[in-house]
């Protein structure tokens, strides 16, 4: 009855909200999945054995430098250590709350040691040149958390999509009511293992 008497189109107010809820856990997926009916996040992943070791199947972790915390020569050696064919490219991504720490660290004489004349409404967000993307699905700064990723995410992790969002309307299983299945297809995965760097917060 809604569907036929409501004024406006309950059915694709329906659609929008569906697709965009599994929009947000796919987004969950690519950065934290396990793999298992769902993408594998890049963050779900172990480290290289050795620092600067190339290893399949694995990203480097570089360490923050301080217990629960972060140092901007960790973010300088994290933004090295990505060999230069991926620097082009490259973004920095992280949880909102996690730019806190990262923009205001101090040096000894409590100058603010990155600038923060790019911290304006108009402008986005970089860190030592390069764009910051937030995602909210990247870990809070903790011990041993994997708060901070850089590299060319273009090149690191592939996305397979198929047909995007199909939605099925059923008149006939339970009627009167009216049931929709929304379905959707997606893979995910790093397929480059030297393109993305990791942050690994000391404990």
């Amino acid at each position: 009855k809604m569907i036929d008497d409501a004024g406006f189109d309950i059915e694709a107010w329906l659609s929008n909200k569906t697709t965009s809820k599994m929009s947000r856990v796919e987004n969950t997926a690519f950065v934290l999945g396990d793999g298992s009916q769902k993408p594998k996040g890049f963050l779900a992943l172990p480290a290289w054995a050795a620092a600067g070791t190339y290893e399949r199947n694995a990203i480097e972790q570089i360490a923050s430098g301080a217990a629960g915390g972060v140092t901007s020569d960790a973010f300088k050696e994290m933004q090295n250590s990505l060999i230069e064919d991926y620097q082009g490219s490259a973004i920095w991504t992280m949880k909102r709350a996690s730019f806190l720490p990262v923009i205001t660290l101090k040096d000894s004489s409590g100058r603010y040691i990155f600038e923060s004349r790019f911290i304006n409404n108009r402008d986005e967000m970089r860190l030592l040149g390069k764009e910051v993307v937030f995602m909210n699905d990247m870990p809070a700064v903790a011990n041993n958390a994997l708060s901070y990723a850089y590299g060319d995410f273009g090149q690191g992790y592939t996305v397979v999509d198929r047909l995007g969002f199909r939605v099925i309307r059923d008149v006939y299983t339970n009627k009167p009511y009216i049931k929709f299945y929304t379905t959707k297809r997606v893979g995910g995965a790093v397929t480059n293992f030297e393109a993305l760097k990791i942050m690994k917060i000391d404990s």
